[in-house]
């Protein structure tokens, strides 16, 4: 493989939003402050670290190959189906569950569902999970409502009491 010439910030940042990653996954992967990869991006370091151009390399090169299988799969049962619903993740959560062993974030996913939505008109994208917001809060522990003790300090002695007859 030829020896890539130098990133600049702006193809820094451009490459790293094209993929769909985070700076905080960037800086994961490649063991590198967070901040310093923001300053990066913002022109404001000297040198991008070899590693970081590398690393986006091989993303963009696993995507490119994701993107392609997943086209070629998707237009062969588009000749079956009108719609097919393709799922995605709202968060890196949600997506691991479901993926435990991908290497990239949710966003990559996205960003990797919607260019083969692109290519596949019948591909419709849709949340995986539905969302709701009428569940209360203590619905996700199983039903168990957890209601925090309230105590206030009483006037006599200093001693805790409850708020609660």
């Amino acid at each position: 493989m030829a020896e890539l010439p130098d990133m600049t910030a702006a193809e820094l940042m451009a490459t790293r939003e094209f993929l769909g990653l985070s700076k905080a996954w960037l800086a994961e992967c490649t063991t590198v402050d967070e901040r310093r990869i923001r300053r990066m991006e913002l022109g404001q370091e000297e040198t991008i670290p070899a590693k970081i151009p590398k690393l986006l390399d091989e993303v963009y090169d696993d995507t490119t190959r994701t993107v392609k299988q997943l086209v070629e799969k998707y237009r062969l049962l588009a000749k079956t189906r009108e719609v097919i619903e393709y799922p995605v993740y709202r968060n890196d959560d949600e997506y691991r569950k479901a993926h435990p062993h991908s290497r990239y974030p949710a966003g990559w996913h996205r960003m990797v569902a919607m260019r083969v939505a692109d290519a596949v008109p019948e591909v419709a994208l849709v949340f995986k999970e539905p969302f709701r917001v009428d569940r209360p809060p203590w619905a996700q522990n199983g039903g168990r409502r957890r209601v925090p003790k309230v105590q206030e300090v009483g006037k006599g002695g200093g001693q805790p009491v409850s708020s609660r007859a």
